[in-house]
C-alpha cells in the first residue's frame, strides 16, 4: 500500500484536515494500513472512514482497527447512494471492490461527494490480470465464474462520462507474493474472494481438492510458495473550480 499512500500524501499537504472515505471498506484492512502509513509521515490531520453496505464487515473493521490506525470511523451504506454531502472528500479509495457496484452510478457518486482537485483512487483487477493469479491459473473454473471484473476501457468510460475528472492515470503493479499452501487453502475456507462463494459447497471441496494436487505438482516446497501478482491502479483526480 506504500504506492498509494505516497499518491494519497501528495494531495493531503494541501488540505487540514484531510478527509480520506474508503469505500466497499470490508473489514478495514486496506483503510488501516493507509491510514496508519499517511499519520505516520505528513498527515497531522486525518480524518478516515470506512464506508461498506454490510453492517458485519463494519463489525470486523471495529474490532480490528484497534491496533493499525484506530482513529478510522465506520458508516454503513451503498456506494451507489453515498450518505455523504457534497465535495465533502478530499480523497476516495476502493480496493478490490469496485466489480461489486454499479460503475456509472459509483463514478457519478466519486465526482459528487469529491473536493475540487480531489482524488479517486482505485484499485482492482482485470479478467486478464484474474486468469494469471495462482487462482485463476490452478483453481478450477475460477477465472471462468469471475465475471463481474471491468475492463481499462470501461472504468475510463465511466469516468470520463462525469465530465468531473481532469485527469485519469491507469498503471499495472506487478508484485512477488510469498506464501504457503496452508494459508492459501486457509484463504478459501475464509471466502477470501467472493468469487468462491459461486461455488456449492461440494464443488468447492471438488476444486480444493484439485486445486491442492495442481500446486503440489509444480511447487517442490509448498511451505513457500512465490508467485507474481498483477493488479490496476487508477488514479482520477477531481477538475478544480476557480
Amino acid at each position: 500500500m506504500g504506492l498509494v499512500s505516497d499518491v494519497l500524501a501528495s494531495a493531503a499537504t494541501e488540505a487540514h484536515p484531510f478527509r480520506l472515505l474508503d469505500v466497499g471498506t470490508g473489514t478495514g484492512r486496506y483503510l488501516d494500513m493507509v491510514s496508519a502509513r499517511l499519520s505516520a509521515t505528513l498527515v497531522t490531520d486525518l480524518c478516515s472512514i470506512g464506508l461498506d453496505r454490510s453492517p458485519a464487515m463494519l463489525g470486523q473493521a471495529r474490532r480490528l482497527n484497534k491496533c493499525a490506525y484506530p482513529g478510522a470511523s465506520h458508516l454503513v451504506g451503498a456506494v451507489e447512494t453515498l450518505p455523504i454531502r457534497a465535495a465533502s472528500c478530499d480523497a476516495m479509495t476502493c480496493f478490490n471492490a469496485i466489480h461489486h457496484f454499479d460503475l456509472a452510478r459509483f463514478a457519478s457518486e466519486a465526482s459528487r461527494v469529491l473536493t475540487p482537485s480531489g482524488l479517486l483512487v482505485l484499485y482492482t483487477r482485470t479478467a486478464a490480470q484474474n486468469r494469471d493469479t495462482i487462482w485463476g491459473r490452478f483453481f478450477p473454473d475460477f477465472a471462468e465464474l469471475e465475471t463481474r471484473l471491468y475492463t481499462v476501457s470501461e472504468l475510463q468510460k465511466a469516468l470520463d462520462a462525469t465530465d468531473a475528472f481532469a485527469s485519469v492515470r491507469v498503471e499495472t503493479l506487478r508484485w512477488r507474493v510469498t506464501t504457503s499452501l496452508s494459508r492459501l487453502l486457509e484463504q478459501v475456507a475464509a471466502y477470501h474472494y467472493s468469487t468462491f462463494r459461486f461455488y456449492s459447497p461440494d464443488r468447492l471441496r471438488t476444486a480444493l481438492d484439485t486445486f491442492q494436487h495442481r500446486v503440489r505438482e509444480v511447487f517442490r516446497d509448498c511451505s513457500r510458495i512465490t508467485f507474481s501478482n498483477d493488479h490496476l491502479l487508477v488514479v482520477a483526480q477531481r477538475t478544480a473550480v476557480a
